[in-house]
């Protein structure tokens, strides 16, 4: 039996591998309708040794379950998928799949998955800006790019929502995708409470911008009387289930 098609991503971004995998997840079903697809978070090996959360895409294809990942590929899970969705037994046979298929890679002598390397000092905001606009162009749905003043530095994040349910989830290049529910609507307040989980500093107290706002850039939000922890506080899926690893 022939694979699924793999549809390659046509750029890469830092830890992106949940954007990689909606980005496939639609292409494969605008290609068949008929089959099913979503996504699914394992733990996958690093070159260094390390292992992160990560997602891959979970399609079904000719009455078998199917990973893919963007950068180990397709992968047969022998599961039946005339089956009720089952989460935590597709991720477990997808995690040992691409565990051992790193591990045979490794022993070829293949290139390693190696991390992605965040740049230091003044190419870092020119890197982030770049990989969020990247990703934003990839998003298979509208994504808004959201400025935060995050201690003295104003760093911009990728929110979108993944559902009409109040599912949401924001991207930065540094740690993944977090995605959480929540009943806020609010962009820059969901931006806010993802950003202190992450580890963010306290936004530092809003000031007057000057001038118009830069062409493709996201309105900083006002002082608001909520605080961002408490929003936070009111998510009701943890937000990091982080893909550390794109």
């Amino acid at each position: 039996m022939l694979p699924p098609p793999n549809f390659p991503d046509v750029a890469h971004v830092a830890n992106g591998c949940y954007i990689s995998s909606l980005v496939y997840v639609s292409r494969f079903r605008a290609a068949y309708p008929a089959e099913k697809a979503g996504t699914a978070a394992v733990v996958l090996p690093n070159a260094d040794g390390s292992r992160k959360p990560h997602t891959v895409a979970i399609v079904s294809w000719h009455g078998r379950w199917w990973a893919r990942d963007e950068y180990y590929g397709l992968a047969d899970l022998r599961l039946p998928s005339a089956r009720p969705w089952d989460a935590v037994t597709v991720a477990r046979r997808a995690d040992d799949t691409y565990r051992d298929r790193a591990t045979r890679m490794r022993a070829a002598g293949q290139p390693r998955r190696e991390p992605d390397r965040v740049p230091a000092g003044d190419e870092a905001g020119r890197w982030r800006r770049e990989q969020i606009e990247t990703a934003r162009r990839l998003l298979p749905m509208p994504g808004e790019i959201v400025w935060q003043r995050r201690g003295s530095e104003e760093l911009p994040f990728l929110f979108f929502r993944t559902s009409e349910d109040g599912a949401f989830a924001v991207y930065d290049p540094v740690f993944g995708t977090a995605q959480a529910v929540a009943e806020v609507r609010d962009p820059h307040r969901l931006v806010a409470a993802v950003a202190e989980r992450l580890g963010y500093p306290a936004a530092a107290p809003p000031r007057e911008a000057p001038g118009p706002v830069a062409a493709g850039r996201s309105q900083e939000a006002p002082a608001r009387d909520e605080p961002a922890r408490e929003v936070a506080d009111a998510l009701r899926v943890p937000v990091p289930a982080l893909n550390a690893d794109g």
